[in-house]
């Protein structure tokens, strides 16, 4: 049995040091393998495309940062009954949310990439009329625009990052795309307030209308009681107001047909309704705040507040220089090494 054991760690040092042998017989072909693929790797590591990427950390705004837009609409809080759906769509959770939504958007990013004036740099020899070509151009920049959740401990915080050529770009396009994603919301808000607005106007012109045609019928029905007092008044000769007036008669003949007349052409030429229907006041003072409140995208306010404003990039994320190189050594090395004993069991066998 340790006869055994012996063969076996003979034969085992055996091929050990046989290996060791081949290798080092065929080290200059290792060598060689070694440094052509790492100048190929350094090559492609010092040509190929550089790729910078800029980026910025943010979270939900304060109430601060909408202040100026809900003074533009303190007459909307003086209109409506329950303010709460305003503040609804100033909520900063849902301003973040409609910023990262927005900022993921494939229609944001190709609008983006579509209009930017800094984005035309890119498209020189790339012909963007043909259907093809314009397509394969904008999903490759696409990819390169992310917000993603910065920490899963914290639901509110994000990093944006947009990836270019070079650190002036990544810079510059990030920058632009952060105002123009929140250009977005604020037009989505701009546009959620106007239908808000002109949802009330159309609940309270409806109301105005209603209340119009009942102060209308009102009047008609006065108007048509004194016509009839003062055909009442005229019979009885009763041109001067009675000593003991009863103003709980249907019809009041005891004012005189002098004054019936004149009570007949007031309601004949009432312009305001409103002493029928005192509503129509109320209404027609909303009516009035609304048409005041003026709304315009020019003056945008902040929907996100930044934890780390977007940043100059100094570190490269294609190609990495150092980790090629390294994997082109290992490659080197290892295919250089299979040739070399490749080599020697083709000679071993014929």
């Amino acid at each position: 049995m340790s006869n055994i054991q012996r063969n076996n760690t003979s034969t085992g040092e055996v091929n050990l040091i046989e290996l060791i042998n081949t290798l080092l017989n065929g080290k200059y072909i290792i060598i060689a393998f070694t440094l052509i693929f790492t100048l190929i790797g350094g090559a492609y590591a010092f040509l190929a495309t550089q790729w910078w990427s800029s980026t910025a950390m943010i979270t939900s705004g304060q109430y601060q940062d909408t202040v100026s837009y809900r003074k533009k609409i303190t007459n909307l809080y003086a209109v409506l009954d329950d303010p709460s759906s305003i503040n609804n769509i100033f909520n900063s959770e849902k301003l973040l949310k409609k910023y990262i939504s927005e900022f993921n958007a494939y229609d944001s990013k190709q609008d983006f990439i579509q209009s930017s004036p800094l984005m035309k740099a890119y498209t020189k020899g790339i012909d963007l009329n043909n259907v093809e070509n314009k397509s394969t151009f904008i999903n490759s920049w696409i990819k390169k625009i992310n917000a993603t959740l910065s920490s899963q401990s914290d639901p509110n915080i994000y990093l944006l990052s947009f990836q270019a050529k070079t650190k002036d770009k990544a810079y510059d396009l990030l920058t632009d795309y952060v105002k123009f994603i929140n250009n977005k919301v604020t037009n989505d808000v701009v546009s959620e307030l106007k239908s808000t607005i002109s949802h009330n106007i159309q609940i309270l012109q409806a109301k105005k209308i209603s209340l119009e045609l009942t102060a209308n019928q009102k009047r008609a029905n006065e108007l048509a009681i004194t016509n009839y007092a003062i055909l009442i008044a005229k019979s009885a000769r009763i041109s001067n107001p009675l000593p003991n007036m009863n103003g709980e008669l249907l019809f009041n003949i005891d004012l005189g047909s002098k004054a019936l007349i004149e009570k007949s052409f007031i309601l004949k030429n009432m312009k305001d309704l409103s002493m029928f229907e005192p509503e129509l006041g109320l209404i027609s003072m909303k009516l009035n705040l609304l048409d005041k409140i003026k709304l315009d995208t020019k003056s945008n306010f902040k929907s996100i507040r930044f934890i780390k404003s977007v940043d100059y990039p100094f570190n490269r994320n294609k190609p990495k220089r150092l980790l090629i190189i390294a994997l082109s050594i290992m490659a080197g090395l290892i295919i250089g090494t299979a040739v070399v004993l490749l080599g020697t069991l083709f000679k071993k066998e014929k």
